[in-house]
């Protein structure tokens, strides 16, 4: 008798048809189903903890026979269908699952990215399809928008990221809290990228407050501050008598955030040998405190962020591969300052606000936002410079725009000249129109691909060209 993982959160879950009963029609006026239909056990649970929700309930199955059952008792939004499954292996599982569930939307999930495959599949009545090697968050992104839309993912509010200390109006940032919205369910290791200043640890910070652990414990800490010496004291806890200071037993990190989230920043820093201390505890969920030999069962969740790209360092073997692909389940970017303009007068308000009643000088300062040139200066720095900048304005409560220029001249001195944009600029300005714009074209196209760790897709979003496009720039390099 097929079985069914109704939240697909655990085993334990799991019903038999026999017992199984079909969402009322009053629940469904409140709430959507959607059936994945997949082989893969990881595949199924990675998607229905991404995608389920109050509003949302998931419903599975492993083979066509399984899928044809559910549907006999129930009526679907969505149906998700690997087109590679044991008992059908061709494109006759569309025109089954079309036949008995003509009203629900289906969305193919292969492996193969051929244009031809995905016509052959529309024309079985396919209302989509979604790459299996694509991001997880893309992926969920699009099929929550076959969704009626009052059930599509809440619009950020000012008000709701201001509670989390977050104030953006730009695309970019918008696009990232929204995919971590999407992660509510799931409690898979992140991994955030981001430049010193960008606000890493409020990310971090959002990832958690919008998770299912928002109640647990978040604790955030620097792996370039901690001596190696005190690493697995510190993160995983003694006995009492475990050496010299070790007057009393002692809990670590881990087990402090059980059922909650701990942020480990800069976990690039993180020395080689401690690499595989940690590796074991994601992966096993336990630590064994120092002086112990019993293991300690937790369940924390793990986000990290780093200011680099990781990936030299993979291939240098400085940081291990495996666990960079444990800790990177789900990967998001924080955009620069210098690429998200949009806010920037909307965070020079919010700290000119909070600097002027920390220092109680209630003067006009709004004279910063309309003569200086902020949006001139590239900030290295990002949100903590621009922070630091005006904390100094405040403070010395001056309204002389000479003293507040001034300031800006000799940051842009520091940092101009040795900006990578400057370079190409003037590399680019020494050839004739032809060569400057083939040139501007490769480095253009190289910069994002790094950028992405040579994701097309995203560098597709982010560009706002075809993914055919991409593909073909990136080949001329």
């Amino acid at each position: 008798m097929a079985t069914l993982n109704a939240e697909l959160r655990t085993e334990e879950n799991q019903k038999d048809l026999k017992s199984y009963r079909p969402i009322s029609n009053t629940e469904r006026e409140k709430r959507h189903s959607i059936l994945i239909v997949d082989d893969d056990p990881v595949c199924l649970k990675i998607y229905a903890g991404a995608i389920g929700s109050n509003d949302i309930l998931i419903r599975s199955a492993s083979t066509l026979k399984e899928a044809l059952e559910l549907i006999a008792f129930e009526k679907f939004t969505i149906i998700l269908l690997d087109i590679h499954l044991p008992d059908v292996s061709d494109l006759s599982g569309i025109d089954a699952i079309k036949k008995v569930a003509p009203a629900s939307t289906l969305i193919v999930f292969t492996v193969d990215d051929d244009i031809n495959q995905a016509i052959r599949f529309m024309n079985f009545g396919a209302s989509d399809f979604l790459l299996k090697k694509h991001d997880i968050l893309s992926n969920v992104a699009k099929i929550k928008q076959y969704l009626p839309h009052k059930l599509a993912l809440a619009p950020l509010t000012k008000s709701r990221l201001l509670e989390h200390g977050i104030i953006c109006g730009s695309s970019k940032m918008i696009r990232v809290l929204k995919n971590i919205e999407i992660l509510e369910n799931v409690s898979s290791p992140v991994l955030i990228f981001g430049e010193s200043g960008t606000g890493k640890e409020k990310i971090a910070h959002y990832v958690h407050k919008t998770s299912s652990r928002s109640e647990g414990p978040f604790i955030a800490l620097n792996c370039a501050a901690i001596a190696p010496n005190l690493f697995e004291s510190e993160l995983f806890g003694h006995k009492k008598g475990a050496f010299t200071d070790a007057k009393a037993d002692k809990k670590g990190f881990f087990e402090l955030c059980n059922n909650g989230t701990l942020f480990l920043d800069e976990i690039g820093e993180l020395p080689l040998e401690l690499q595989a201390k940690l590796l074991r505890v994601v992966e096993r969920q336990e630590v064994i405190p120092v002086g112990s030999c019993t293991p300690v069962k937790i369940n924390t969740r793990i986000v990290s962020a780093t200011n680099k790209d990781l990936s030299p360092t993979l291939n240098q073997g400085s940081f291990r591969k495996d666990l960079y692909y444990r800790l990177s389940v789900f990967k998001f970017s924080i955009p620069p300052l210098r690429e998200r303009l949009e806010d920037l007068e909307a965070l020079t308000n919010h700290f000119l606000k909070d600097f002027s009643q920390k220092f109680k000088q209630f003067r006009d300062f709004s004279f910063v936002n309309e003569k200086v040139k902020l949006f001139n200066y590239s900030w290295p720095g990002n949100i903590r410079e621009l922070k630091n900048f005006i904390e100094r304005i405040v403070a010395l409560s001056t309204n002389d725009i000479g003293y507040v220029d001034e300031l800006m001249r000799e940051m842009t001195a520091e940092c101009l000249p040795t900006t990578e944009a400057t370079l190409i600029s003037e590399n680019l300005m020494v050839h004739e129109f032809d060569e400057a714009e083939k040139l501007f074209r490769k480095e253009y196209i190289k910069f994002h691909m790094n950028k992405s760790n040579d994701n097309i897709s995203e560098v597709s979003r982010t560009v706002n060209k075809s993914r055919m496009w991409v593909y073909r720039m990136n080949a001329k390099n």
